[in-house]
Parts: C-alpha cells; sequence; structure tokens
C-alpha cells in the first residue's frame, strides 16, 4: 500500500505545483479564471454605490494593482516587490460595482492542493516509518504544527495587504475623475 499511496501523493503534489504556477502567472496577468479559484478569505461589502468604470483600465495604488475586467468588476491584487516578504497564499480579490458594491478574496487554489497533498505525504510517511510509535507521532505533529505556523502567519500578513489595496483603490474610485 504504502508503495502505491506515496508516489500518487507525490505525483499530485507536483501537479498541484504546475497549477500554483499557472494560477500565479494568470493573477499576475489578471486573468479573469484565477479570480475565480481558491477558498474565499476574504467577504466584504462595501458602503454605498460605485460608478461603472471603462473596461481594461489598469489603476495603480501604492501598495496594488488592479484592472477593470468589466463594466461592473475591478480584480485587484498586491503588488509584487523584489525585496518584500513573499509568502504562499497571496490574496487576490474581486470588487463587484453597483448598488450593492463587495469584495471577495481568495487563496490559490494551487497552493492550497501543494500544501494538503504536503501535509498528507508528511503524515503518511510520518506513520509508516519503522520507528517506534512516539517518534512516529512526533514526526506526525512536527508536520501538522510546520503548516499550521505557515498558514496562521501568512493569511494576516496577505490580509492586512488585501485590505490596504481595497482601501487605497476605495480612495481612487470615490473620485470623481476616474
Amino acid at each position: 500500500m504504502y508503495e502505491v499511496f506515496i508516489p500518487f501523493i507525490a505525483f499530485a503534489a507536483f501537479g498541484s505545483f504546475f497549477l500554483a504556477l499557472t494560477e500565479s502567472i494568470a493573477t499576475f496577468v489578471f486573468a479573469r479564471w484565477s479570480y475565480c479559484l481558491g477558498p474565499v478569505v476574504l467577504r466584504k461589502t462595501i458602503p454605498g454605490p460605485l460608478e461603472s468604470l471603462l473596461v481594461g483600465k489598469s489603476i495603480q495604488t501604492s501598495s496594488g494593482k488592479a484592472k477593470v475586467v468589466g463594466t461592473q468588476k475591478v480584480l485587484f491584487r498586491h503588488k509584487s516587490r523584489l525585496f518584500s516578504i513573499a509568502t504562499p497564499f497571496p490574496i487576490k480579490c474581486t470588487m463587484t460595482l453597483g448598488d450593492n458594491p463587495a469584495v471577495i478574496g481568495r487563496i490559490p487554489l494551487g497552493t492550497v492542493c501543494f500544501f494538503g497533498f504536503w501535509l498528507l505525504g508528511w503524515s503518511v510517511g510520518s506513520f509508516f516509518l519503522e520507528q517506534p510509535a512516539m517518534y512516529r507521532a512526533g514526526s506526525f505533529l512536527f508536520g501538522l504544527l510546520f503548516m499550521v505556523f505557515m498558514v496562521g502567519i501568512s493569511l494576516p500578513v496577505e490580509l492586512r495587504r488585501a485590505r490596504q489595496v481595497l482601501q487605497e483603490l476605495r480612495q481612487i474610485l470615490d473620485r470623481p475623475t476616474i
């Protein structure tokens, strides 16, 4: 069983790595499909109506980039910088305009799958070790705590970044000149 299960997990993790890479590139160039993938981590309604914008317009803030992809839809993300902290879960957001504007932020599906398969492989590998039970349990807990630490550090950083870009974007959109 072990000889079949571990290669399957490795293959799935390898495939999810390529999904994460493709999704990251698509998010960078504002491909609409990439902003629809992934678990929702931010859902916020925005007070007041926001007017429709010119489709195709790019918007830059000090910390983010946005693109208008429909008369009622804006995609935005945090601006990538060379010397800044990068986390595996950058949040990509979709803002709907109109009478009831709202924002939905998602983390990348490919990254979530990769970390899920990594944790599954670590867990299975820990229990198939030819070591005492205490060592196997310790190995499993180390992998689990590593994952909790990674997510626990990444999500607050990325949520703060997404909210900052949203605030800057709102300041731009509230101006009557756009």
